[in-house]
């Protein structure tokens, strides 16, 4: 299994979530068949992440400079998904957990842009 976890996610932290379940994991599974990627920047909705959204509901979208400050985190989604995929059906073993640097100035947009 592999999770995702964007370090700027307000709604759901890491802390209680994301890295609760990877020490469930180790506490009650095999630690070994989990790797948890933690997106620096990350979001948790990407549509926050170009600034399409109202943050402080004032009626104008976008204004609040967010595209600059949280990163687009679907690339980092399907690279992760294409990371297991590999490693169920061709035994290629995902890297191991940890934080994956990004730029929230310059988004990657591409999973083949991603490397985790």
């Amino acid at each position: 299994m592999i999770s995702v976890h964007g370090l700027a996610d307000a709604l759901l932290g890491i802390g209680a979530n994301g890295y609760a379940y990877a020490d469930a994991i180790s506490a009650h599974g095999d630690a070994e068949l989990h790797r948890l990627y933690a997106i620096e920047f990350g979001s948790h909705i990407d549509r926050h992440a170009d600034g399409a959204l109202d943050f402080n509901f004032d009626g104008t979208i976008g204004e609040e400079g967010v595209q600059d400050q949280v990163t687009y985190l679907q690339p980092y989604v399907e690279k992760a998904f294409e990371t297991l995929v590999a490693w169920v059906e061709e035994g290629t073993e995902a890297p191991e957990s940890k934080t994956v640097t990004s730029d929230p100035v310059a988004d990657l947009l591409s999973p083949d842009d991603v490397e985790l």
